[in-house]
Parts: C-alpha cells; structure tokens; sequence
C-alpha cells in the first residue's frame, strides 16, 4: 500500500519549505493460500516416512516476513509440488481449500529443524531468503485427515488394494543394504513386502512357463513364485557431488518397477542423499534409499490406481494334453475373453498363455474357480500352481501324469 506523506520544514512561524515523499507500507495476505506463498521449494531428501528435508525460499519486506514466507513454501511443496505431492488429486486439492489458511498459517509447527541462511537477494523491494527445513509430512497428513480432505493412509491402503512387492537384494554391499532399507519404507507405507536373496532358488514349473517366451531372468521367477505383484530392482552407489551449496560424498539409489508377470515397467525413480563431505557410505545411501523409496512409493500408487481402473492384472497358463491341445484352444479363447480383457501372448503346441484385465477376479485363485465354472470344451480343467497374480492350469491330464510346457 502507498500513501502520500506531506513533510514541512518551518522556521519560527514561517513556512521555508513543504513537499511530498511516498512511505511504501507492506502488509502480508490476510489469508493464505495456495496462489499467494512462495512456490520457491524443492526436495534435498526424504530422511524417513515421516521426515523429508526441503530447501525452500521465501520473500517479504523483512528478513522475518522472508523466513515465514520460506516455512510457507516448504508446506505448498508438501501438499503441491513434485511427483512426490500428497494431494495428487484434483479433488483431494479442491478439498483442501477451505483448509489452506489454517495450514499455511500453522506451518511452523510441522517445522522440527532449520538450517543456517542458504541463499540472499534482493529483488523488486523484497528480500528473499533460503533455508533448509525438515518437516514432518506425518503431521501435515494428520492435519489434513482430521478435517476429512483426505482418507488416511489405512484407508486408503484398503481401498487400492495396494500390489504385492518383492524387493531383489542383490550381493553387492551397498545394493544390498539399500534393498532392505527400501524394504522397511515400503512396508511403513502399507505395502505388502519381501525383499529376497538373487541367490534363491526360483520355481522350476515357473522357469518352464517363463521359458516359452526366452531366455528366464530368476528375479522374475521368484517374484511370480511368491506371489508377488511387482518386481523392485535396485542399483546404488556413492559418488562425488559438486554442488551450489556443498562439495562431499553423495549417495545414489536408482529404482524401477515392473509387473511381475509380464516385465512391463510400473514406475521408475532416482534418489539422492545431501552431499556430504566426511559422512559414512552406509548413511548416505540409507539417506537415498529413503529418497528413492517415497519416490517410486508415490509414483506406483498413482500408476496402480490408474492401473486398477482397467482391471486387475493377472496371468493364466494353460497346458493341454498333446491330443486334445488343438480342441481345446478355441473354447479356451472364448472363455477367458467372456470373463476379462485378454491379450493372448503365448501360444506353443500344448501350452497358451494370457494376459488379462479382469473386473470382480482378484487372484490367481479366483480365475482358475471362474475359469472352470466357464470353459467348455474338452477335457477337464485342474490347477497346478496359483500366485497372487498368477495361475498355471492343466487341461485334460491324468491324474499324476508329467506335464510338460511347449
């Protein structure tokens, strides 16, 4: 705001000289927002489930109107910004609107440390400052389900029915070591978890299955062995890191997951630690692996919603008897395309496989049960082997007789 100020310099009663200036008078919103704080923020980590550390700018007239508009800006990061943002959707954001105020004006609260001044400058009559803050995300997610913007985590857990993850540990020290501690983050977030050995011994009716198709990758074999929905692969390492605000050791964990039973990828995400100089290889990639962890979280999350909403992925394979085999293709087509969605990937002398999107079949399970209440063709219809995403099925064996895949 702008007022005209009148200034006279007087001399007993005589008036020598009068003029004008301007005071500029700065007051801050009387309500926050999402539009008026500083957007100035990004991730430096995700230290636990519940802590992330975010460099944040904010600008006032003051350094403390700066440093409050800095607090603000790490909040608007939290609910707003980045692939990693708890309000990913349009209506979880628009329910948070009769909300913002209160939450912009309490974030010091979820504040629990900040560094020294980062960054200064001076632009359009506004200091702008830098800081590092930690902020529980913990208690912004309780502020935000105790005003019913959006459903807890356990609800929503229940809700997605969240995949099955198994987590590759492989033999090198720091992959190994960022694979457990992957493991734990995932299972904070409600995720159903194994992380297992490379060294285990995979499923050999699986590998015969997965053969058909080349070469078998055992981490595939296994996660389609324990039931597990989604493949996690890790890779970390430590390297040099020269950045604006400190030269030292960084850590690094790169992730990606795929669909267990088709290999296609889900979701994919890089985590770093800060850098660092003097600080333990097994604290940094500790501090990635985190990183990385709510990354790909959030991200398969997102992707499993969009996921579902097709239908729930499975796998079914077939093996017929060798002398019903070409009988019983057809009426197995038919089948299984009058229960899902199916793309047919496989198709040997004996043995068919399928990849499906079925509405109302949840497991392995339960497309063998809905299977053979609807299949009607030659030869009997028995089970071999169910997973979570997956089930393996004979067609037209005898009882005890060898099965073979080709």
């Amino acid at each position: 705001m702008i007022r005209n100020v009148a200034l006279c310099l007087g001399l007993g009663f005589a008036l020598s000289a009068c003029g004008t200036t301007q005071v500029i008078v700065v007051k801050e919103a009387s309500r926050y927002d999402r539009n008026n704080v500083s957007h100035q923020a990004e991730m430096i980590e995700s230290t636990n489930p519940e802590e992330w550390m975010v460099r944040a700018t904010g600008g006032g007239a003051t350094t403390e109107m700066a440093l409050a508009d800095a607090k603000r800006a790490v909040v608007w990061y939290v609910l707003f910004g980045g692939r990693t943002r708890m309000l990913q959707t349009a209506d979880d954001q628009n329910a948070v609107m009769a909300y913002e105020h209160e939450v912009f004006e309490n974030a010091p609260s979820f504040i629990t440390y900040e560094s020294g001044i980062k960054g200064k400058r001076a632009e359009g009559g506004k200091t702008y400052l830098t800081k590092n803050y930690r902020v529980r995300v913990d208690l912004i997610r309780g502020f935000l389900e105790s005003r019913n913007v959006i459903a807890s985590q356990e609800e929503i857990n229940d809700k997605l029915d969240l995949p099955i993850v198994m987590i590759t540990k492989p033999t090198n020290g720091d992959e190994a070591f960022a694979a457990t501690v992957m493991g734990d983050y995932f299972q904070s977030r409600g995720f159903e978890v194994n992380v297992v050995d490379n060294t285990e011994k995979t499923n050999a009716m699986v590998d015969s299955v997965l053969a058909l198709e080349g070469e078998v990758d055992p981490a595939f074999s296994l996660a389609m062995s324990l039931g597990a929905d989604v493949l996690v692969k890790v890779d970390a390492f430590g390297e040099e890191a020269k950045g604006k605000f400190v030269t030292g050791q960084q850590g690094s964990v790169s992730v990606k997951a795929y669909y267990s039973t088709t290999g296609r990828q889900l979701a994919a995400a890089t985590g770093f630690s800060a850098a660092r100089v003097g600080a333990g290889a097994k604290a940094l990639i500790q501090e990635a692996a985190n990183d990385a962890a709510e990354r790909l979280s959030t991200a398969m999350q997102a992707q499993w919603r969009k996921e579902l909403t097709k239908g729930r992925p499975l796998a079914l394979v077939v093996t017929a008897a060798s002398d019903i085999a070409k009988a019983v293709d057809e009426p197995l087509y038919d089948a299984v395309r009058g229960m899902c969605k199916a793309k047919r990937t496989t198709a040997g002398k004996t043995t068919f496989r399928y990849e499906l999107r079925c509405d109302g079949i949840a497991s392995g399970y339960d497309l063998y049960k809905s299977l053979k209440d609807e299949y009607e063709g030659p030869g009997a219809v028995n089970r071999l082997q169910d997973f979570n995403s997956m089930v393996i099925l004979s067609i037209g064996y005898e009882d005890g007789a060898d099965v073979n895949f080709y």
